[in-house]
């Protein structure tokens, strides 16, 4: 057994809701295939998830929060929120907490708003030559993220933090980091380790 697997095994009794995430996780991950028109074995397939406008960890939290579609991506004064759901708004920012103030300011006058903003406790990377191919192993990376961490971000939206109607709600996470080999992501940035980060897939909360 790797030490990743190892770690794997024994964080599964401290994630939250473990059952139901992995179930969201699964069910986020095999629909973002299907949409590509590729077959549910199919790990990340040709263009990988970073075709889609949505990323595999917003989509995943979005689906936690909210199971039931109807309420995603609700259109309100020019903006979309991401969840809508009894006069309550739910917002995913996985980074940039700044990239809020516009939509917050919105939607703040009319509704409740909660924001649901990830931080990366332990990072596992995995290297690979082609976004069609997942790592086939794993290792920590030295950055360990906690609830100090985010009060940089937070202080991108401090102009509405005493707000009555506002929530933060801080997910400590698992992450997987997909790193693929320079030259085979296009439209990005290059990296200067020959590597380039593609993906963040969420282990558990």
């Amino acid at each position: 057994m790797t030490r990743y697997d190892k770690f794997k095994q024994e964080a599964l009794a401290d994630y939250i809701e473990n059952e139901k995430f992995t179930r969201v996780k699964d069910l986020v991950l095999a629909n973002m295939e299907r949409r590509r028109g590729l077959g549910q074995t199919d790990v990340y397939g040709d263009g990988g998830f970073g075709v889609l406008a949505e990323k595999s960890l917003h989509a995943v939290l979005k689906y936690f929060n909210e199971p039931d579609d109807d309420f995603h991506e609700v259109a309100l004064g020019g903006f979309f929120a991401d969840i809508c759901k009894d006069g309550v708004i739910t917002e995913i920012q996985t980074k940039r907490l700044a990239n809020l103030k516009r939509k917050l300011a919105y939607f703040l006058e009319t509704h409740k708003v909660n924001v649901v903003h990830p931080v990366a406790v332990n990072k596992w990377r995995g290297y690979t030559e082609s976004e069609a191919i997942r790592p086939d192993s794993f290792r920590l990376s030295g950055h360990h993220l906690n609830e100090y961490s985010a009060f940089s971000e937070l202080y991108g939206i401090k102009e509405f933090l005493k707000h009555p109607g506002l929530s933060v709600h801080l997910y400590m996470m698992d992450i997987e980091e997909i790193l693929v080999k320079q030259g085979r992501v296009h439209r990005r940035r290059k990296a200067r380790s020959g590597y380039e980060r593609f993906e963040d897939i969420p282990l558990g909360i």
